[in-house]
């Protein structure tokens, strides 16, 4: 069988990622198992969204030369989209990749300047697309701190400017270098942060046993060409143009593959950190995280430096699905429950539910689960009531009262308290019907 077109792209624009892009970034994809020999390279294209001053930088530079003698190299110009924020005119750059790879059939990489690749990474990813397995290829990529990493890439670059890194050698530099928002995601009592895209436990000393509910997408092959992409390329996207994720292949251990970001150190400061607890953590994926995400953080990841004793590794991993069972318990509660005891819950998950209907119902909420609010509804409340189906807009409408005008609330109690029951009946009907697992996806 005939390997299908391949589209490596890469957006870089900026002294920041520029210099990411070629101090480490390409470095480590030229090395062997990446593109350095990348046995698919006939049928390859490699697409970088930039400025025209930066594009004078990246192609006077050494690793630019290589990878353009492994395949062809083409560049779009970026500046067009840069009156957007800067993740809008990012994704209006996916947005022009996956229409060229769309057109073509081709397999399409996600790349960003400022990731340093295993040795075999990329190579391990497109031979899954290839060869027909996967739909898409997904691994985590936690952060290290770029002010002390830096150094230490520099140190294992070869003479040919080649930054070839095995897996294991790459968490070992990873571990040592852990930047401080990636150390909050490992599972703790004092200092975790639960916003995060993943939930770690420590293997002794030997690695990371990871859970993650937003996983990059190295590479996919979009199932569903032409698919609707109208926020985040690892969320909506990917869900409608890879609709089964049995199909989203995660990778299982670090050694199949992985990448890490390179942030500096006074990066993401301001995030809350409190006692891990996995009501929290259930709050956030209640808007956050959609069913792609919930079926992939079902799935341990080994983040290995060193072999270590298999007991470290099965205890990271029953302590790790362990606590996932908690809150995916708790995302699979019914609506009628979170109505009758803990309607803060409810009002993340319906506007989570609804989205996608709206740009302005997108964005980020982060509450814990202790915080009387409902997702502000009060700020979206004609937009959301517009779009749910008229149990959802009623229940978003008594949840905005509760939260805005609590004197309202009390003054007619007893009306309340019918309107609340009247809810929880028509919930309940809803919930044993056929709609049930309509609602559910």
């Amino acid at each position: 069988m005939s390997a299908p077109p391949i589209l490596f792209h890469l957006p870089a624009w900026g002294a920041f990622y520029v210099d990411s892009l070629l101090e480490f970034g390409l470095p480590s994809q030229l090395a062997p198992g990446n593109l350095g020999d990348f046995p698919w390279r006939a049928q390859a294209e490699y697409l970088i969204h930039t400025t025209q001053s930066d594009r004078a930088r990246i192609e006077a530079h050494p690793a630019f030369r290589r990878l353009s003698e492994l395949m062809p190299v083409r560049f779009e110009n970026v500046e067009p989209h840069l009156g957007r924020s800067k993740f809008g005119a990012l994704t209006e750059t996916q947005r022009t990749a996956v229409r060229a790879a769309d057109a073509r059939g081709a397999v399409l990489f996600f790349l960003q300047p400022d990731m340093v690749w295993s040795a075999g990474a990329l190579q391990n990813a497109a031979r899954r697309l290839v060869e027909g397995s996967a739909d898409a290829v997904m691994a985590p990529g936690p952060r290290t701190t770029r002010e002390t990493m830096l150094p230490a890439l520099a140190a294992r670059r070869g003479a040919d400017g080649v930054l070839e890194l095995a897996p294991r050698e790459l968490v070992g530099l990873a571990m040592a270098h852990m930047h401080h928002q990636a150390r909050a995601w490992v599972w703790n009592d004092s200092d975790f942060e639960f916003i995060g895209p993943y939930l770690m436990w420590p293997a002794g000393q030997a690695g990371l046993v990871l859970h993650g509910w937003v996983l990059h997408p190295v590479a996919l092959r979009a199932r569903v060409r032409g698919a609707p992409f109208h926020h985040i390329f690892d969320q909506d996207y990917l869900a409608a143009a890879c609709p089964d994720p049995a199909r989203c292949h995660v990778v299982a251990s670090s050694d199949e593959g992985l990448f890490f970001e390179l942030s500096p150190g006074d990066w993401f400061r301001d995030f809350p950190r409190m006692a891990a607890r996995e009501i929290d953590v259930a709050a956030f994926a209640e808007f956050n995280t959609n069913p792609h995400h919930r079926d992939f953080v079902r799935r341990s990841i080994r983040l290995i430096a060193a072999e270590g004793a298999e007991s470290d590794w099965l205890a990271a991993e029953a302590a790790g699905r362990k606590v996932v069972a908690r809150i995916l318990g708790l995302l699979a509660q019914p609506d009628s429950q979170l109505l009758a005891f803990a309607r803060p819950r409810l009002g993340l998950r319906l506007r989570g539910r609804y989205r996608l209907a709206d740009p302005n119902l997108n964005g980020s909420i982060f509450h814990t689960a202790d915080d009387r609010l409902h997702a502000d509804l009060i700020d979206v409340m004609p937009l959301l009531t517009q779009h749910a189906d008229r149990t959802d807009a009623r229940i978003v409408r008594l949840l905005a009262l509760e939260q805005n005008s609590p004197s309202e609330m009390a003054a007619d109690g007893a009306a309340r308290i019918k309107e609340y029951a009247a809810l929880l009946r028509r919930l309940l009907a809803r919930e044993r019907g056929p709609r049930a697992r309509r609602i559910k996806s």
